[in-house]
């Protein structure tokens, strides 16, 4: 009985720092996961300031895709280019790194500051093999809707 007693509290010692171990992998990396999201943003601004939506929306998640089409997303990067202008400074307001079943989702929210006007620029990014995926892209500006 003594055996049997060692062998469970052994095996659930092992369990235990398995489940430890998996979380902290996931709970671990925020800042990293956060640090790429950040660099994507800056290619992102690259991108635009380029005209290169065909790229941001070819390289974006599906989802992205599937909640607009590359028209639509082209013509929402050509307004902001031409409403707002390039953008020259974000200063980064909020951010949050969610690890879901489907992945791990970093949102960046900033506010920045283009060449005619400002924005509230929120970035939620799908972080595989650490790359930063565009998954949501919204932005706020007065500037646009007139």
């Amino acid at each position: 009985m003594g055996i049997v007693l060692a062998f469970t509290k052994t095996r659930m010692f092992v369990i235990f720092a398995i489940i430890l171990a998996i979380s902290c992998v996931h709970s671990c990396t925020p800042n990293e996961n956060k640090a790429t999201a950040e660099r994507a943003v800056l290619d992102f601004h690259q991108q635009l300031i380029s005209g290169q939506y065909h790229d941001i929306y070819a390289a974006s998640d599906p989802e992205f895709r599937k909640a607009m089409s590359e028209s639509d997303a082209a013509a929402l990067f050509t307004a902001v280019n031409t409403k707002l202008g390039h953008p020259r400074n974000s200063d980064l307001k909020n951010w949050r790194v969610d690890l879901l079943v489907n992945g791990t989702f970093v949102t960046l929210v900033y506010q920045t500051e283009f060449a005619q006007a400002g924005a509230q620029e929120e970035f939620v990014w799908h972080i595989q093999d650490n790359r930063a995926i565009l998954f949501r892209y919204n932005i706020n500006s007065l500037a646009l809707v007139k």
